[in-house]
């Protein structure tokens, strides 16, 4: 009897852990396109804003636009997540 209890309790415990698994799965979404929403470069690809950014550098220095060179760094200003991007490009910070 204690054998046919205790799977009947195991049984109702993994659907509650289902159920729960997919309430989890709906919060995730919503606050997936929450941010989306609020941030949408976050929907590319890293390797792309990358080359963004990489793209957004001047080819050659320009002296009558001296505010080019300060570029990795103003794009570090924009948000955390811009930031965290930059940091991690080296080819970006060669050209200061």
């Amino acid at each position: 009897e204690e054998i046919e209890r205790l799977k009947g309790k195991v049984k109702e415990t993994k659907k509650r852990i289902a159920q729960l698994e997919e309430r989890k799965a709906k919060f995730q979404n919503a606050i997936f396109a929450v941010n989306s929403l609020a941030a949408p470069y976050k929907r590319l690809p890293r390797e792309l804003i990358e080359t963004i950014f990489t793209l957004c550098l001047p080819s050659r220095k320009n002296h009558r636009f001296r505010s080019s060179d300060y570029l990795p760094l103003l794009l570090t200003r924009v948000c955390w997540g811009w930031y965290e991007i930059v940091r991690d490009m080296p080819q970006i910070w060669s050209k200061i």
